[in-house]
């Protein structure tokens, strides 16, 4: 099989690193084979297709075959008024497609006709996703693990407009694809498997530096004055890191920056306000740095998509509950200086942020031209949109700014939606002990005061300040990756809004 080797025994560092950056390749999907038919009337000459794809074995009228080789399936997505569909509709149309054969007939090759209609960047990445599950764990000694064919055959038919290549359209998805599967991997490993000690290790392993690729960490003395991120780990007895990942464009380093920061807790229990029977998932609450490891090591290979130097932040943390865990009411010092009452222990999210977001405003000063935060923040987007739709929140709330994301979120279906964040959710935030609080205790407006909360320490000068909830958009129980389909999380928002 051409996924992940199976670890024997302890997941170790060595296993973990070695699975990611096949991942990182493209190694954890089957092989792909891209291929063009000239025109329509291929697809009714079944044999000559199947031909041509070297396979043999069945009547043409058939789609299941069996071979040398095993069985297998060839088959389209059942074309029914194409022209009517979203892209968000082709996106889990081929998804759902290239899933349901992989679980029904286990072929061990796989052929999948694209529809002349079909948005071809679109429909690749959704099925790179769909070949990724949940059994890199699994033993394989039973045929119930086995879930991917060893080769995927991707099949056009029909003329091609005019300049536009079939094969070089497909391999923009298909790469997306695999990054988004890194992210899905590593978002999934669980506590014992990925900590904040080797998620940092993950990416000083991963990112090769050089001139134009640098990786920045706090200093001890610096790490001393991050009181909301120590407080959060106390319980754990293991300290946070923060690490950000600078990359510069191809023309070089450039004055102005853009940095993005992400959340990434390696388990979160809630604290003293313990989460109870909601625990189940929470290794999934370091998705956005996981997301963001992946955007990373995407413009590592890509800097001539980006505008301005790139810093991409992750903040690793781990809130647990025990005898020295920081408890509800608790008074700490943000690295600004700022102090800050506990009424949530199980908001730290915010608190680990807004620590990694003062030390960058010190570090680049007067360069941050976009500062943009993503975490899987609060309960209150499901209760707004459900599982598939992230909130999106603007400083200012620039309505052509939430127009042009949210477009862009429907065109690579990878959907957010506005919140408006009201100069009223930034006065609850202050509070009577302390500077600021972290929660005022009310649950309504719950998403839109943790993105007030974070903006209290960006500075005005920031031109553009952007948060992105994706809490259950990333995590949901039931979206994980044994239903093949990928949870979208923002990954592919991020990289198509990052350039504009």
């Amino acid at each position: 099989m051409s996924f992940s080797p199976y670890p024997p025994g302890p997941f170790t560092s060595d296993w973990l690193l070695a699975t990611a950056k096949r991942a990182a390749k493209g190694e954890l999907s089957p092989h792909v084979t891209i291929t063009h038919a000239l025109d329509n009337a291929v697809r009714d000459q079944d044999d000559v297709l199947r031909a041509r794809l070297g396979f043999t074995g069945g009547p043409p009228a058939l789609t299941i075959y069996e071979t040398p080789y095993g069985r297998v399936l060839l088959s389209e997505s059942g074309k029914k008024n194409p022209n009517d569909l979203t892209r968000v509709q082709w996106y889990d149309r081929y998804a759902k497609l290239a899933r349901t054969m992989l679980d029904t007939f286990k072929p061990k090759k796989l052929a999948i006709v694209i529809e002349n209609e079909a948005p071809l960047e679109l429909v690749a990445e959704a099925i790179t996703c769909a070949m990724m599950s949940a059994h890199i764990f699994k033993t394989g000694n039973s045929e119930d693990t086995y879930y991917g064919p060893d080769a995927l055959y991707l099949v056009h038919t029909g003329v091609i407009e005019e300049g536009v290549e079939f094969a070089s359209r497909l391999a923009v998805g298909l790469e997306r694809g695999d990054f988004e599967n890194l992210a899905r991997f590593l978002s999934s490993c669980p506590l014992n498997v990925i900590d904040v000690d080797k998620a940092a290790e993950l990416v000083y392993a991963m990112v090769s530096t050089n001139e134009h690729v640098k990786i920045h960490e706090p200093t001890p003395e610096e790490y001393a004055r991050m009181g909301l991120l120590n407080g959060t780990c106390l319980g754990s007895g293991r300290p946070g890191r923060v690490i950000a990942i600078q990359i510069d464009p191809s023309s070089g380093t450039t004055t102005e920056v853009d940095i993005d920061v992400a959340k990434g807790l390696v388990f979160d229990d809630g604290g003293a306000n313990y989460k109870n029977e909601h625990v189940d998932q929470m290794e999934k609450d370091k998705s956005a740095a996981m997301r963001k490891l992946a955007k990373a090591l995407y413009f590592i290979l890509h800097p001539e998509r980006l505008k301005r130097t790139f810093v991409a932040t992750l903040v690793l943390a781990e809130n647990r509950i025990d005898g020295d865990a920081c408890m509800h009411g608790d008074i700490w010092t943000a690295y600004d200086g700022r102090t800050m009452q506990d009424q949530n222990t199980d908001a730290e999210g915010r608190k680990v942020l807004a620590d990694a977001i003062a030390w960058l405003v010190e570090k680049y000063a007067n360069r941050i031209n976009r500062l943009l935060t993503t975490a899987t923040l609060t309960g209150h987007c499901v209760l707004a949109f459900g599982k598939n739709v992230s909130g999106l929140m603007v400083r200012g709330n620039d309505r052509a700014v939430f127009d042009k994301l949210e477009d862009i979120g429907l065109a690579c279906a990878d959907r957010v939606h506005r919140l408006v964040v009201d100069p009223e959710d930034d006065k609850t935030m202050d509070a009577e002990l302390a500077d600021i609080r972290n929660v005022d205790g009310v649950r309504d407006r719950g998403a839109m005061k943790g993105a007030a909360f974070l903006w209290k320490f960006v500075p005005p000068s920031v031109k553009l300040v952007v948060h992105l909830d994706i809490a259950r958009v990333a995590d949901e129980k039931g979206k994980n990756m044994a239903d093949g389909i990928a949870p979208p999380g923002g990954f592919c928002w991020d990289i198509e809004t990052h350039p504009q």
